[in-house]
């Protein structure tokens, strides 16, 4: 639905509705009208008629916008939108593999040694076991459940089997990067490692840190912020740089300390 058709909807509905509630407003006014004309009580009994016509007619308007076509737009619009550099989100769907929907907004799932409560809490191929993100079992490995092998299957033996399934390791065959063990991608359909800070990458999903930027090199990743690598940018101030870099010339370069050399003098 377009927005002129939308608004021109949105209109006419109002303008039924605001008839509707006037007449209401009149007959229930009618009785006082005769009874007693015009004085305080009258008045009084009008001012309440109209306050309740009014939350009446904004509780109407209110059911009418969210049931309307527009409201579904708006439900879409608002999963591209982000909160405090998080994506907006709805379930599980809306983020990457590697993400999870926690409280409408994609948060990273987490990685080896970090505390969970779930096994979808970690990355693809670890499971939660005692409270910690483990490294899933191998094929051929002990596992009592398939959510503890990399094949995401668990045979009758209690050894991890093949399957379609299977999370891929190096040089595993794939079709998406989503095919792969968490710090690989898919490369022209073979699991390929992930590209190092400042190398140069296609999309986020090239990169160990998880960002590509515009210039097509893989962003350096600190305390969940992203920095540009040294010797590359452009770069504007020093916090755009790593830890310990500093903005020379719009690129980014490490830290050089000058050491004051003292030349002891004889008396």
């Amino acid at each position: 639905m377009n927005s002129n058709n939308y608004e021109k909807k949105i209109g006419n509905t109002i303008g039924i509705y605001t008839l509707i509630l006037l007449l209401i407003g009149l007959i229930f006014l009618l009785p006082f009208l005769i009874k007693y004309k015009i004085n305080p009580k009258f008045l009084k009994y009008i001012g309440l008629s109209l306050l309740t016509i009014f939350i009446i007619y904004s509780i109407v308007i209110t059911i009418i916008f969210i049931t309307t076509e527009k409201s579904c737009d708006i439900q879409k619009n608002i999963i591209s939108r982000t909160t405090f550099g998080l994506k907006n989100c709805f379930t599980n769907n809306d983020c990457t593999i590697h993400q999870k929907c926690s409280s409408f907004l994609c948060k990273n799932k987490k990685v080896e040694n970090e505390e969970c409560e779930y096994n979808d809490d970690c990355v693809n191929n670890l499971w939660c076991n005692k409270e910690k993100c483990v490294p899933k079992r191998r094929i051929g490995d002990i596992c009592c459940n398939d959510k503890m092998c990399l094949s995401q299957k668990c045979g009758d033996d209690n050894r991890c089997i093949n399957s379609i399934n299977s999370i891929g390791d190096i040089n595993d065959s794939c079709r998406t990067s989503d095919d792969c063990m968490f710090n690989l991608w898919c490369d022209q359909n073979k699991c390929s490692n992930k590209k190092n800070d400042g190398e140069k990458c296609n999309n986020n999903e090239n990169c160990i840190s998880g960002k590509c930027s515009s210039e097509l090199y893989c962003l350096a990743k600190e305390d969940d912020k992203y920095y540009i690598p040294n010797n590359r940018g452009p770069c504007s101030f020093d916090s755009d740089c790593l830890n310990e870099s500093v903005c020379d010339e719009s690129v980014c370069k490490a830290r050089v300390n000058v050491v004051e050399n003292k030349k002891s003098c004889k008396k």
